[in-house]
């Protein structure tokens, strides 16, 4: 799967805890959540123009968040499970991985009753929130 976002310039410091957060500049935030925001509203415009299935609309949104996660706080967490992202303790990033989870590894209809669009915003709204 093609990555939509540019890796994180900053640097994660290990401990025996797990990562520790290296929070980068106002500036770094507010470019990035323009250039993530932009990249979620392609995303909703190519399932809305039917190009992408909903599966892959979620798929494609869950890489966006965590290279948005990624860039903003130096944590790789782009192979990372739900449980995992728990551990971290940011509680906007684990209620929308949890809401993208089902829809984005489902083969059946469980993802129906979900919309897309809503999941979109949601996650769009996270993003505008973040600091």
């Amino acid at each position: 799967m093609r990555h939509f976002y540019k890796k994180a310039q900053s640097q994660v410091e290990a401990t025996k805890e797990g990562p520790v957060f290296i929070q980068p500049s106002q500036r770094v935030i507010t470019n990035a959540k323009g250039r993530y925001v932009g990249m979620i509203q392609a995303v909703l415009a190519d399932y809305n123009a039917k190009k992408i299935t909903k599966r892959d609309g979620y798929q494609k949104l869950s890489i966006i968040i965590r290279g948005f996660v990624q860039e903003t706080t130096g944590i790789n967490v782009e192979n990372y499970t739900l449980y995992e992202i728990k551990g971290l303790g940011i509680e906007k990033l684990n209620k929308l991985i949890e809401e993208y989870y089902v829809p984005e590894f489902a083969e059946d209809n469980r993802a129906t009753r979900m919309s897309f669009e809503a999941s979109c915003n949601s996650a769009m709204g996270v993003i505008k929130t973040w600091n």
